[in-house]
């Protein structure tokens, strides 16, 4: 699998959208690392829960 990386900076919304994606295997990808440019970033949140 490609590890892919995905930036942030609000709620996630395209992360989660892309995450769903992998799980369902319509992407061949693992998401490697999380980044935004705002500290505290309700998306963020939600990618450390869903490791």
């Amino acid at each position: 699998m490609t590890p892919i990386g995905v930036l942030l900076s609000g709620r996630g919304s395209n992360f989660l959208a892309l995450h769903g994606a992998i799980e369902r295997g319509e992407v061949p990808a693992r998401i490697a690392i999380v980044i935004s440019n705002v500290p505290g970033a309700p998306g963020l949140s939600r990618a450390r829960e869903l490791g």
